[in-house]
């Protein structure tokens, strides 16, 4: 319909209509003349070529507004659906960075809850360290501070806390590795700037 309503709404197609109907103007004089010359009217008259009617007239202005609502509701609606594939892009295209970064914060957070549960867990340990290092058990608790016993206490319990301590050391320096690696990530996606319509 669309290419039908631009077809008969093009200049082209009006010189044409135009030259049509001077040339059919043209060809019924020319055959009023012949007639005139081959069959005269009886009282001598010359025959007249009819007018084109006013309902003619009026029917071909009403097509002609009408085709040209038609165009205009075409172009609007073809402008419109060109909006609506074009912002649907652009929602696409954002959501799809919103999921990306969304993935980003989701495993960043994951990692910040588990940092501060091993911090914890290193400041347990800690406090337990001096608890046991203070608070020694009543088979040794008499003893003077030198005695090999209480040293060998005191190491051993020092060693049971670095072990844990270094595990939990271990464990926050590779999130913390992680959670730079997602501030790159993050750097990456950034959200795109709006731009639908445009």
């Amino acid at each position: 319909m669309t290419s039908i309503l631009e077809l008969v709404y093009s200049l082209p197609f009006v010189a044409g209509a135009v030259v049509g109907v001077i040339v059919m103007r043209t060809v019924q004089f020319m055959q009023a003349r012949a007639a005139d010359r081959r069959d005269p009217l009886p009282d001598g008259c010359k025959r007249k070529v009819p007018r084109i009617g006013v309902t003619w007239l009026g029917g071909l202005l009403s097509l002609a507004v009408l085709g040209y609502v038609l165009l205009q509701v075409d172009t609007t609606e073809r402008h419109y659906r060109e909006l609506g594939s074009e912002v649907r892009r652009c929602q696409i295209e954002f959501n799809s960075a919103l999921v990306a970064r969304s993935k980003i914060t989701t495993e960043n957070d994951q990692l910040s809850r588990e940092q501060r549960s091993l911090l914890a867990d290193a400041a347990d340990a800690q406090n337990l360290w001096i608890s046991r290092i203070i608070n020694l058990p009543p088979d040794i608790a008499d003893l003077p501070d030198g005695d090999p016993r209480v040293t060998q206490y005191g190491r051993t319990v020092t060693r049971v806390y670095f072990e844990r301590f270094s595990k939990i050391l271990i464990r926050v320096r590779e999130i913390d590795k992680r959670q730079l690696e997602l501030d790159q990530e993050r750097a990456a996606h950034p959200l795109p700037e709006p731009s639908c319509g445009h």
